[in-house]
């Protein structure tokens, strides 16, 4: 890290959520390929609970509401009878969504629970149409526009836990999340599989379409891009980043309320300032761990009732037009 103060950009919140929200609780915000915000909760926290890691397969069951956020309209479904505790919510094509549970136990005699689910939309409520295994330790889960699905997986996901990798237990498995990075199919089937990287923890990823991928990973702390395949990594000498986001130009990583932006050039990344991001309470951008959610070069926040969202571009050009004052 460098000795430099960062400098200060002030953002400016996009919407007030209780314009949409009551007091209730709302889990992170989650980007769509479409461009849309999705927001997740169970409607019986008590049931949700027993739901998260059960000690064996469990009868009950959950409902579930999605809130869409397009601009400031916005419209609600309910997915009823879930017996996951869902931490994800994406879109898929043609009126179809996933919902991701980040743990699956595995039981032995190749029983376990299938974490993922693909839901039809029929009005405000959703049928289940389709359950798979997507793996546990889940850390990152992306739809995109051609219905496939990028995951990352933290520490657990990839050695083994909740009988992954047991050799006590009857008809071991391997870790599902071994190669850290994996690309499905929106049926189960893997498309990708990273061989090249060697995640011990997928810290932070950012999905630009179906064919291209970033990612920042433990222990090395480099940042990944697979694009149609080909596979090339850069250093940025930050170490534990939670998020960034990219444009074709640069990179901005975050470490809690510390970001750090880069230009891209060629197989290197040059160091352009240290920043906070400053909401309109002066509070800075990622201190108390608000919900942030990243996609692209945009990044979405929530600080308060408050709801953020910024491009990369814009912090560029407030970055540059404060350096040039200095």
């Amino acid at each position: 890290m460098s000795d430099i103060e960062p400098i200060e950009l002030y953002i400016g919140p996009s919407i007030d959520l209780r314009t949409i929200f009551s007091d209730e609780f709302w889990w992170e915000p989650r980007i769509g390929f479409d461009g849309r915000i999705y927001f997740l909760r169970a409607l019986d926290e008590e049931a949700y609970i027993e739901l998260v890691l059960p000690e064996e397969p469990v009868q009950k069951s959950c409902d579930y509401q999605v809130v869409i956020l397009d601009g400031e309209q916005y419209e609600g479904i309910t997915i009823k009878d879930q017996k996951k505790a869902y931490s994800y919510v994406q879109p898929l094509p043609n009126n179809h969504f996933l919902l991701v549970s980040s743990r699956s136990i595995y039981y032995g005699n190749g029983e376990f629970d299938k974490n993922a689910t693909v839901v039809k939309r029929e009005g405000h409520e959703c049928k289940v149409v389709q359950e798979f295994l997507i793996g546990d330790g889940l850390s990152h889960v992306y739809s995109t526009e051609k219905g496939s699905i990028w995951t990352g997986y933290f520490d657990e996901g990839v050695f083994g836990n909740w009988g992954w990798a047991d050799p006590t237990v009857k008809d071991p498995r391997p870790p599902v999340g071994e190669p850290g990075v994996i690309k499905w199919s929106q049926t189960g089937e893997q498309l990708f599989v990273n061989t090249q990287a060697e995640i011990a923890d997928c810290y932070a990823m950012n999905v630009i379409s179906d064919s291209e991928v970033w990612f920042y990973y433990y222990d090395s702390f480099k940042l990944a891009h697979v694009k149609n395949g080909v596979f090339k990594e850069y250093d940025p000498q930050f170490e534990s980043a939670h998020d960034f986001i990219v444009n074709e130009k640069h990179v901005l990583l975050r470490e809690d309320h510390l970001f750090q932006l880069y230009e891209i050039q060629g197989d290197h990344l040059k160091k352009i300032a240290m920043i906070h991001l400053l909401d309109e309470d002066e509070e800075q951008i990622g201190e108390g761990n608000p919900f942030v959610e990243v996609r692209g070069d945009r990044l979405v926040f929530i600080s308060g009732y408050d709801l953020y969202d910024i491009r990369l571009d814009e912090i560029v050009e407030m970055t540059h037009e404060m350096l040039e004052d200095e």
